[in-house]
């Protein structure tokens, strides 16, 4: 006789269900090691782009600078424009 035919029925859905889990556990571990290569992959990215990034910054900060400065040299003081070209300055100066 079959080895399922000696089975019931509640046996039978229980070996399913622990198949079904069984499946579901690989997915998991399979989409967990994926994930987890792929953070390593852009931690890697990003600590490469940090230095590149800083040097970009500054110089924009620089560059705002040089015309805050600018602006404060052609304006005179008593013009809301030089105050708020010092406040410029001294925001990309920060």
């Amino acid at each position: 006789m079959n080895i399922l035919a000696r089975l019931t029925i509640s046996t039978k859905i229980l070996i399913l269900l622990l198949m079904l889990g069984a499946v579901t556990l690989a997915v998991v571990l399979a989409g967990n090691r994926s994930l987890s290569n792929t953070d390593s992959a852009y931690s890697v990215i990003i600590g490469e782009a940090e230095a590149p990034l800083a040097i970009a910054r500054a110089s924009r900060n620089a560059t705002e600078m040089s015309y805050a400065a600018y602006r404060v040299l052609v304006y005179s003081n008593d013009i809301n424009e030089a105050r708020e070209a010092q406040d410029a300055e001294q925001k990309a100066y920060d």
